[in-house]
C-alpha cells in the first residue's frame, strides 16, 4: 500500500481569531505580533503605558523587594516614594556631647560627641571623635557642629574657634565666636561646611580652641547645645 504524505500546512495558512491586543488573522502573524509586543529579558526596548507591579515585598537593601535593579536607574520625571527612601550608601550620624571637658587656653583639642542618636553605618567612633567614610560611600559630605563653652574666672579677650579636620589635617573653620568674658557665663559656637571628594577610609573630626588672655578655666559643657551632624549629600 503506497505511503500517503499529508500536504504541508504553514502557520500563515492557519486562521487566527483576533483577541486582546493581537489583531492578526493567522497564526504566523499572531506570533510575530506577540513577539513585537512582548517585553524581552535582554536588549534595549521602549515600553509604553502604565505598568503596575502588585508584589508587595518590602525592600531593606538593593537586593531585596518586589522590583530589583542591578544597574543604574535614571528618572526624567518626579519620583514619588510612599514609604521610607533607604539610601544605603549615604551615611549619616547625629551625636551630642553629654559630659563636660576641661580645655586649656589657646590649645586645639580634638574631642568626641560621646552620645549617638543615630549612626547609619557605624562610621562614627564616639570615643575618639573620628568619623570614617565607609566603603563605597565616597563623595560630598555636610558637617554641622556646635559647642557650648563655660568660662570660670576668665577675663580679657575670649575667643572660641570650632574647626573641622580631614585626615588629621585642618580643613576649615566652622565658626568663630567672641565670648562675653563674664565669669561663669556659657557661650556657644557653631557652623556648617561641605566637604567634597571624600574617599572611603578618609576621616573627619571636630576640634575646638578657646583662647582667653587672663586667668580662669574653660569647660566644654555637655548639653543638647553641643551637637554634631555628618551626612553624605
Amino acid at each position: 500500500m503506497p505511503l500517503t504524505i499529508p500536504p504541508s500546512t504553514y502557520a500563515n495558512q492557519i486562521s487566527f481569531t483576533p483577541t486582546g491586543s493581537i489583531a492578526a488573522s493567522n497564526v504566523q502573524s499572531a506570533i510575530a505580533e506577540l513577539d513585537l509586543e512582548t517585553v524581552h529579558t535582554s536588549g534595549n526596548e521602549d515600553i509604553g503605558g502604565i505598568k503596575i507591579f502588585t508584589d508587595t515585598t518590602d525592600s531593606t537593601n538593593p537586593t531585596s523587594g518586589g522590583v530589583q535593579c542591578r544597574g543604574g536607574f535614571g528618572v526624567t520625571k518626579n519620583l514619588s516614594v510612599g514609604a521610607n527612601l533607604l539610601l544605603t550608601n549615604y551615611p549619616s550620624v547625629c551625636a551630642r556631647r553629654t559630659s563636660n571637658l576641661s580645655l586649656s587656653s589657646n590649645s586645639t583639642t580634638k574631642f568626641a560627641y560621646n552620645s549617638e542618636d543615630s549612626d547609619s553605618h557605624n562610621a562614627y567612633n564616639n570615643s575618639t571623635g573620628t568619623f570614617t567614610v565607609p566603603s563605597n560611600c565616597g563623595g560630598k559630605y555636610e558637617v554641622s557642629a556646635a559647642v557650648s563653652i563655660s568660662f570660670f574666672g576668665s577675663s580679657g579677650t575670649i575667643v572660641i574657634y570650632l574647626m573641622v579636620y580631614v585626615n588629621d589635617q585642618f580643613y576649615t573653620t566652622l565658626g568663630r565666636a567672641l565670648a562675653t568674658g563674664i565669669a561663669s557665663a556659657t557661650d556657644g559656637c557653631s557652623g556648617k561646611a561641605d566637604i567634597p571628594n571624600l574617599a572611603a577610609a578618609d576621616t573627619i573630626d571636630i576640634r575646638v580652641n578657646a583662647y582667653f588672655s587672663s586667668g580662669g578655666t574653660i569647660t566644654m559643657a555637655g548639653s543638647d547645645k553641643c551637637s554634631l551632624s555628618i551626612k553624605r549629600i
